[in-house]
């Protein structure tokens, strides 16, 4: 029975305070399977990305769409079918827009 795991970064600005796009995320670990990762903003508009099936130490990385803008971002990485993971470090990297003013 596959089983169903996941790890969530809540709603965050990641220390940007203006509107940024997601481009690509890291996932440093251990994977033995596909990964799916969902990115949520502040509005609930809602991206699903899959990683190919893969088998390494390495973890993986995995290019973004362009067309999310937001200031806040929650992140969701999950297994998919079960598969198995770990997770050591995630490195999610923006496009940043103009800053908010204070």
């Amino acid at each position: 029975i596959p089983i169903e795991a996941y790890a969530v970064v809540p709603i965050s600005d990641f220390g940007y305070r203006g509107q940024k796009t997601p481009r690509s995320i890291i996932i440093a670990g251990k994977v033995n399977g596909k990964i799916k990762v969902t990115i949520t903003d502040e509005k609930e508009a809602t991206r699903e990305y899959l990683s190919q099936d893969l088998k390494n130490d390495d973890g993986i990385k995995l290019a973004l769409r362009s067309d999310q803008r937001s200031r806040y971002f929650k992140v969701k990485i999950g297994n998919e079918e079960g598969s198995d993971f770990s997770i050591d470090s995630i490195d999610l990297n923006f496009i940043p827009g103009p800053e908010a003013s204070k």
